[in-house]
């Protein structure tokens, strides 16, 4: 039938979606550049987090043998100090890999008819087959999936790293660095490559979403080249006209000069 929408969406009708906040974006994307670039953030940093670290417990161990309000004192500005520290920077690279991400994605966007109220949003019916809809479940599914794969990547690290947890205590606290940058190193790759699996198959299956829900009968199609093109009954009457003009032209040329 030629109601169905079974065709692709024209540029135009992409175009328009796009005026309207209708975007083919992937939260996947957004949500593996963070926790990648975290994770290499901390391995880059790692002697820098465990340098405070350690001077924490340094301050704690000094101050053990003070009385409570003297070793509070000393202690808490540190703390802030370390955690300030620490905090700053990764609250401030979160920010700019959500925006980059984002603008990586879909470019620059505002869009005020996104932001008007929709009286379907708060229709219950509506609301309910939205959260028993298909692309609802599967983004439960994918995150549940996504828990699963990296409670996996912590299991196989750990395990892969057991018998140095247990060598620890012996070794000291020179040892607490090298450990936790062999951790962070292979958490860091398995979850590269992971992360980009991920992302890559969460595009495709936002790419298709995106593509069903803008979808257009044959009838749309033609009612839109109607309204960039004209009528083509009309587009054709007008070529019949031109032709005619120009024939009656040619042919009055014609007589003109076998006249002279």
């Amino acid at each position: 039938m030629s109601g169905e929408k079974t065709e692709a969406p024209t540029a135009k009708k992409i175009k328009d979606a796009r005026k309207k906040g209708q975007i083919l974006k992937s939260k996947e994307i957004v949500s593996s550049c963070i926790i990648v670039i975290l994770l290499s953030l901390l391995l880059s940093l790692s002697s820098f987090f465990i340098e405070h670290f350690l001077s924490l417990f340094a301050y704690l161990q000094d101050s053990s043998l003070l009385d409570f309000q003297t070793a509070k004192a000393r202690i808490v500005p540190h703390i802030w100090h370390i955690t300030i520290n620490i905090l700053l920077p990764i609250i401030i690279i979160t920010i700019l890999i959500i925006v980059l991400s984002h603008l990586a994605q879909f470019g620059f966007l505002l869009s005020p008819s996104s932001l008007k109220p929709d009286i379907k949003h708060i229709n219950p019916i509506a609301g309910a087959k939205k959260i028993f809809s298909l692309k609802n479940l599967l983004e439960f599914f994918k995150s549940l999936l996504k828990v699963i794969f990296i409670g996996f990547i912590v299991w196989f690290v750990i395990k892969g790293n057991i018998n140095f947890f247990f060598h620890l205590p012996k070794c000291g606290l020179k040892c607490i660095p090298i450990f936790i940058g062999q951790l962070l190193t292979q958490l860091t790759i398995i979850c590269i490559l992971g992360l980009i699996i991920i992302s890559i198959l969460d595009y495709c299956l936002e790419y298709h979403f995106y593509i069903k829900q803008l979808k257009m009968s044959k009838e749309e199609i033609k009612k839109e080249y109607k309204e960039m093109d004209g009528n083509p009954e009309i587009k054709g009457r007008r070529k019949q006209l031109h032709k005619e003009h120009k024939h009656a032209f040619g042919v009055s040329i014609a007589a003109k000069a076998l006249y002279f």
